[in-house]
């Protein structure tokens, strides 16, 4: 199973990439011709070495000391592949975000651990407020058709510094336009999220529960008073689709993922994984939650483990769920 998940400072040392292998053998390329960017065959190796790694190391620590984005994708405990976004907006309008790397091992290629890291660079640069993704991409054919499948075109503003530091990569860009937009919670947001609550509990999991257990979880009597405190005081998030809430999240200071719905029309688009993406990354420890059975498959796709099935009272009646943790990397 691959584990995806935030690196923190302490965990990017040199001890991280001991089982991660750079190495691509590169055969055509993408190369400008006479004003055209043509197929080339120019055979050569790609690897690097312990300086390479090291230097690899100095701007990831930068990234997220600055505010930016570092994600890996595990398996069992080694790295296997890894993505960074700088937070500084560059170009014009100030559109830009930089997806600075994205990297997987050679051993693991081919298996889409390449394409979640994309989406979740996507989610953490639409989250705060990129318009666009700046990619200085490896000339490689094979890179190319990667970043072209996911929707990636020529970039139309050109960064002066990447140009420079290699000459050879292909600048794209990759429009984050997208009906759904999120942002923090605010007080007034409350009464719709506590009906949202309702509606989704009441829709979504009728599978899974029994109606008493539904109206038990869900009584349709929140109270707002004290619902908005929690929300003020946890980070909580909000998606939107224009004026209409989609979905909200919730995690506390010690990382616990308290609430994730999302309404029943907005299901399998997305929303639920760009709330979490933007939680996990922001979390200080290991994260938990305590899932429900419908939404337990959801986290365990996400590489949260369960620690224990449990039964809750509410109302007096007993609901299962699933107390889970998305474990930290060492």
């Amino acid at each position: 199973m691959i584990v995806y998940r935030p690196l923190a400072p302490s965990q990017l040392n040199p001890a991280l990439f001991s089982h991660f292998i750079r190495r691509q053998e590169v055969g055509p390329c993408w190369r400008r011709i006479r004003g055209r960017w043509r197929i080339w065959d120019d055979p050569f190796v790609d690897d690097w070495s312990q300086q390479d790694y090291n230097q690899l190391l100095f701007y990831l620590r930068r990234t997220l000391e600055t505010g930016g984005f570092v994600y890996g994708a595990f398996c069992q405990g080694a790295l296997k592949g890894f993505v960074s976004v700088e937070p500084q907006p560059f170009g014009p309008g100030l559109a830009y975000l930089d997806l600075s790397s994205l990297h997987v091992s050679q051993d693991m290629r081919g298996q889409g651990i390449g394409t979640a890291l994309f989406q979740a660079a996507r989610i953490w640069a639409m989250g705060h407020g990129g318009r666009k993704l700046y990619i200085s991409a490896h000339s490689a054919a094979e890179t190319q058709a990667f970043y072209r499948s996911l929707g990636c075109i020529d970039a139309r503003y050109l960064h002066p510094a990447h140009v420079q530091a290699e000459p050879y990569d292909c600048e794209l860009e990759y429009p984050l336009d997208t009906p759904i937009a999120i942002r923090p919670y605010r007080s007034q947001d409350c009464p719709a999220l506590a009906r949202l609550f309702y509606e989704t509990v009441h829709s979504v999991c009728t599978q899974d529960y029994t109606p008493q257990q539904l109206d038990a979880w869900a009584t349709g009597q929140v109270d707002l008073t004290a619902w908005d405190q929690s929300l003020q005081t946890h980070r909580s998030l909000v998606a939107l689709d224009g004026d209409t809430i989609a979905g909200f999240a919730d995690m506390d200071d010690s990382s616990y993922l308290d609430r994730l719905y999302v309404h029943r029309d907005y299901q399998h688009r997305g929303i639920a994984s760009a709330l979490c993406t933007l939680l996990e990354a922001a979390a200080p420890g290991a994260v938990t939650t305590h899932a429900s059975c419908t939404a337990r498959p959801f986290f365990e796709k996400r590489g949260y483990r369960l620690v224990r099935q449990q039964q809750v009272l509410r109302q007096g009646i007993a609901l299962t769920n699933f107390v889970m943790e998305l474990p930290q990397i060492d």
